[in-house]
């Protein structure tokens, strides 16, 4: 999913004004983070993770990960993914979404 997919879910369903910042406080608020948590396809940020780790990740550390993935780009705008240089698993290419 890219950056603006990412964002335009998140911000497309906020009740409150577009000029308020996302926080740590209010990141969740109306389950908007939740909802966009239950979009991550955890199959292929796990597939991620191990090959940017070099080794297994557990599937709890996977879902923390992609959390913190997540608020990170909403929260200070950082998207902290190491993108490869070649093709990765089935379906993870390198290169723009």
């Amino acid at each position: 999913m890219s950056c603006k997919k990412i964002s335009a879910n998140f911000w497309s369903s906020c009740e409150s004004d577009v000029n308020d910042r996302c926080s740590s406080a209010n990141i969740n608020e109306y389950a908007r983070f939740d909802d966009l948590r239950a979009t991550v396809n955890m199959a292929l940020a796990k597939a991620y993770f191990e090959r940017t780790e070099g080794g297994p990740v557990p599937p709890f550390k996977v879902k923390i990960r992609a959390d913190k993935v997540l608020k990170d780009f909403l929260i200070r705008g950082v998207l902290s993914l190491s993108l490869p240089d070649e093709a990765g698993p089935s379906g993870m290419e390198a290169g723009p979404a």
